[in-house]
């Protein structure tokens, strides 16, 4: 893992380079902070450069969220990180149930019921 200094000796030759100064390192290249449409841009470049169909920044939200469900983290934690106060809210449209999701929970009734 890169260290402070890395950062921080990176963000000084970017800010020499196109000419502004700020004390925040994460920024756009003109110094400005990132916002959702900064971030969408940037995220649309990558895709095009990758040939990548492009996505709404927001389906990371929901990445994130099914991800740690499906790794066993508690509901209310995957809410808290996720900055919602109801946990209705993680759960009802953040939490996607694939069809692996749906089989395996068949084949898990079905062992219990061959018992």
């Amino acid at each position: 893992m890169l260290g402070c200094h890395y950062y921080k000796k990176w963000h000084k030759a970017e800010m020499m380079e196109n000419g502004y100064r700020t004390e925040y390192i994460f920024t756009t290249k003109t110094g400005n902070f990132y916002d959702k449409h900064s971030i969408q841009t940037a995220c649309n470049r990558l895709y095009g450069k990758f040939g990548v169909t492009c996505r709404s920044f927001h389906v990371y939200r929901h990445t994130f969220g099914t991800s740690l469900a499906k790794k066993g983290v508690p509901i209310q934690t995957v809410a808290a990180l996720m900055g919602h106060s109801d946990i209705n809210v993680t759960r009802n449209y953040y939490i996607n149930v694939d069809t692996d999701d749906k089989l395996n929970a068949i084949k898990i009734i079905a062992l219990l019921t061959d018992n």
